[in-house]
């Protein structure tokens, strides 16, 4: 895109599921939220038109961000969530996004051990790793 502000739209990850993209036009889509689906902030998406006539995901054609974990962390939950933030957002890039107080998820690169670099700051947290859809073209 040019120097202009990026057009966002809503689109549907899954069912059950919306969420912000920025159009990149030719019915291409960047995913601009971290969405509970099996996709990653910054994933490049086709889009389709489902019968309701809203975008929604056909193929991943790029990713962004190897990894999706599930964090839980433990009281108190404000405090440790902006530690997080702190450590993977501000510190690495990486994005982050809060679910329910004690919960968030975090995209990553491919080795990051996350439950290490949160010691090292003090902190103990539980991990999932999440799946991710297949990359096509």
């Amino acid at each position: 895109m040019s120097d202009a502000e990026p057009k966002f739209i809503k689109i549907r990850y899954a069912p059950g599921e919306r969420g912000w993209a920025i159009d990149l036009g030719n019915n291409r889509a960047e995913i601009a939220n971290l969405p509970a689906a099996d996709l990653n902030t910054g994933d490049v998406v086709t889009l389709a038109k489902d019968e309701d006539g809203m975008y929604c995901v056909d193929k991943i054609v790029e990713r962004r961000w190897p990894r999706k974990t599930k964090v839980s962390y433990s009281e108190p939950h404000q405090e440790t969530y902006k530690q997080l933030c702190a450590l993977f957002r501000k510190d690495r890039n990486w994005p982050m996004e809060g679910w329910l107080p004690g919960l968030c998820s975090v995209a990553h690169p491919e080795n990051a051990d996350l439950v290490a670099i949160a010691a090292q700051a003090g902190l103990k947290i539980g991990v999932e790793e999440m799946a991710l859809g297949e990359v096509t073209s």
